[in-house]
């Protein structure tokens, strides 16, 4: 960069920071972009109020960070392209009082030890490197785990949307092993990745999986989807149409249900391809972020999370030229080719009959038993959805919220203007952009059988349901039983707004979502007096049956929060005792009687949530509210070493389990890794075989922490 554009970006940024103070009202702190790759294992201080005697059991929380200092620094991809952290809170028990403790590891899958081995040369040729929301390279996409946490039985699942689920101990929360083998799994672009051109192929091929995998609890089996839309965001179908044969199908994609039971005896793993009811192949449009389950059917949903390729290739080309192309010629190209591609306003779901699948499907990714879906399009996008376990009379219940003109797949980037027409804060650089109208929440009956929708409710609120992202609710017992009479109902679901500022606005996103279609607010109305106006981050508790916000809790500009998640308490304790058993009474009063204690129950416990500030001392913290009254939090808690970037969905267990033997673990890493590379590399890639010995094999089975690094 030359003297004269430094001047003059240092003119924008000087002008835009006046702006910005005279003109919004600013709550997003830049700590949620900052954090500590290191692991750590600390008891949290009291910061104020104090520990409930009857907190109790670990949450897990998973987010990712930043790869290197350098990436944190530079800020030029979406934030959560990082590899996977995990901390685990503790409330126990120790001399009569209540205590907590934090551990915290990263995620280290082989493709983690192969991207930090290629760093350097004389393997620099191999390097990954992050591109927008992807980490890519020769050797194929790195699977960084940052994403979700599945309680599935006695199995802890870490996930994410472009790899494979892996089980992860509880205790050591060292990885235990992937969710199903390499070859069981399909490649997203197999065809390339693991074809028979050279110049293609991949050590880690692409994998699209949803974050959120479903566990059936009477069938103790859990199930996830197996996906690609081909290469239709690629090339234009007037290309695509002309192909035959099998590369036209590998141009179309596919979409698997994958079923992985927990039952001895029966089948590890099943896949079925999913087809609509015309006998067409279900292709999957936007993004499959969530599979959910009730007793009889699995319900997927395809969200507004839908990628485009200019969002790899452009950052891709623009990190190529490093210093040498002027940063004025990168904010003209950044201008020119990143015009978001804006999401679908609707929201596809399928269903699908858990009683139609083939027992005797196979795990083989040829000869795939077929399965029908019925297809529910619902207006407005969805960002997450809930379903009750309960399906009688084949009516399914879905919660979900809608991420009105909200497109989480765009992030502020280091040329973006805002709309105030000026250059928005560089220390946001990165973050997700914000909505450019208010979010609804909404509850759905669909009959599974004819996939018809019976009822539609929703709501929004102006001032509180904007940006409507993360969720918790009462998902098991005290004891942490998942069970079907649990989860048959949801009574109450706690979820996370974070709020409207034009400080994450670029211009951009402003003009491609100003006409919005099912505006809840006029867009005039983001104004008063000439000015934006801020609505604040804020943790709800809507009740489902009357679909009204009945509790909530601001928090103060300046304060971030994410990754909420109910803790359950004593039943015995928290319920109003003297309720008759059901063999006491009959018919309608033991209805209400058992009505009546499950919607004690769903607030019966404390929401636990990560808190971020730039209030001075800074330091990321972790909040405590009592389920039934969010007036205040009845507990901060924190610790000089507690420093995590923004962390995304989390899990209870009531108990760790038996500690697993260290050894046992280290040996079947071994083998496993091995199983899946060992042969694959010393044929196609015969170059790194002896650097994947050194550096991927033997530290994947201990886990070992490798130092960070300059990667880019």
């Amino acid at each position: 960069m030359t003297t004269q554009e430094k001047e003059l970006v240092q003119l924008i940024d000087k002008k835009t920071e006046e702006d910005v103070s005279d003109e919004l009202q600013i709550h997003i702190p830049a700590s949620i972009l900052n954090g500590s790759r290191k692991e750590i294992q600390e008891t949290l201080k009291v910061l104020e109020g104090e520990l409930p005697h009857d907190i109790h059991g670990h949450v897990f929380v998973v987010g990712p960070m930043a790869h290197t200092e350098e990436q944190q620094k530079k800020r030029e991809v979406l934030i959560y392209n990082g590899d996977g952290m995990v901390y685990r809170f503790d409330f126990l028990q120790e001399n009569s009082k209540t205590v907590a403790k934090v551990t915290s590891k990263v995620m280290k899958t082989p493709c983690y030890y192969a991207d930090k081995a290629t760093q350097h040369e004389p393997h620099k040729k191999y390097a990954f490197r992050s591109h927008g929301i992807a980490r890519i390279g020769r050797l194929g996409s790195r699977n960084q785990l940052n994403t979700g946490l599945v309680a599935a039985g006695n199995n802890l699942l870490v996930t994410y949307d472009g790899g494979r689920p892996y089980s992860i101990d509880p205790n050591s929360l060292d990885l235990i092993r992937p969710l199903g083998t390499i070859n069981e799994w399909k490649g997203a672009f197999e065809l390339l990745q693991r074809g028979k051109v050279r110049s293609t192929q991949s050590i880690f091929p692409t994998c699209f999986t949803p974050a959120h995998s479903a566990y059936h609890v009477k069938e103790n089996a859990i199930f996830s989807v197996n996906y690609s839309s081909g290469f239709a965001r690629v090339f234009p179908e007037a290309f695509r149409s002309r192909l035959n044969g099998s590369l036209k199908a590998a141009m179309r994609g596919f979409t698997h249900l994958v079923r992985v039971s927990q039952k001895q005896g029966l089948p590890k793993f099943q896949r079925w391809q999913i087809q609509l009811t015309n006998d067409e192949p279900l292709i999957i449009d936007q993004s499959l972020h969530q599979v959910a389950v009730t007793e009889n059917y699995i319900i997927l949903a395809d969200i507004a999370f839908q990628m485009e390729i200019s969002q790899i290739l452009v950052p891709f080309f623009l990190n190529l030229s490093g210093s040498r192309m002027p940063a004025l010629i990168k904010r003209f190209l950044t201008r020119i080719f990143l015009h978001p591609k804006k999401q679908k306003p609707y929201t596809n779901l399928y269903i699908i009959n858990r009683h139609a699948l083939d027992e005797k499907a196979s795990n083989c990714k040829k000869c795939i038993k077929k399965v029908n879906a019925k297809k529910v399009v619902i207006p407005r996008e969805i960002s997450h959805f809930i379903t009750g376990f309960d399906d009688t009379e084949d009516c399914i219940t879905i919660h979900a919220s809608h991420n009105n003109a909200w497109d989480v797949t765009e992030w502020i980037r280091a040329y973006d203007k805002s709309i105030t027409g000026e250059k928005l804060r560089s220390d946001l650089a990165s973050l997700v952009v914000g909505p450019m109208d208010v979010g609804f929440l909404g509850r759905y009956k669909i009959d599974g059988k004819s996939g018809a929708l019976l009822e539609s409710k929703t709501m929004c609120d102006p001032n509180s349901t904007w940006a409507i992202s993360l969720y918790t609710y009462r998902e098991a017992d005290a004891k942490g039983n998942h069970t079907a009479e649990i989860s048959g109902k949801i009574e109450d679901i706690y979820w996370l707004s974070w709020g409207f500022s034009a400080t994450v606005i670029p211009k951009r996103i402003y003009d491609s979502y100003k006409d919005y279609r099912y505006r809840g607010v006029p867009i005039e109305n983001l104004k008063e007096s000439g000015k934006f106006v801020d609505k604040p981050v804020q943790l709800l508790r809507l009740n489902t049956d009357s679909m009204e916000i009945e509790d909530a809790y601001k928090f103060e500009p300046g304060y971030f929060v994410s990754s909420p998640q109910f803790i359950p308490v004593d039943e015995e304790e928290s319920v109003t005792t003297g309720v008759p058993d059901n063999d006491e009474v009959s018919g309608e009063t033991a209805q209400n009687e058992k009505a009546s204690k499950a919607k004690q129950l769903s607030t019966s416990g404390y929401i636990v949530c990560t808190v971020y500030k730039d209030v001075m001392p800074s330091q990321d913290e972790i909040w405590i509210f009592d389920a039934g009254n969010l007036a205040k939090p009845i507990c901060k808690l924190g610790h000089e070493n507690l420093d995590f970037h923004l962390t995304v969905h989390s899990a209870w267990l009531s108990s760790l389990g038996d500690s697993l033997d260290p050894e046992a673990l280290k040996d079947a890493r071994r083998a496993s890794v091995r199983d899946e590379y060992e042969a694959y590399v010393k044929e196609n890639f015969p170059d790194l075989a002896d650097l994947f010995e050194r550096e991927v094999y033997e530290k994947y089975a201990a886990q070992e922490m490798v130092a960070p690094d300059d990667a880019q």
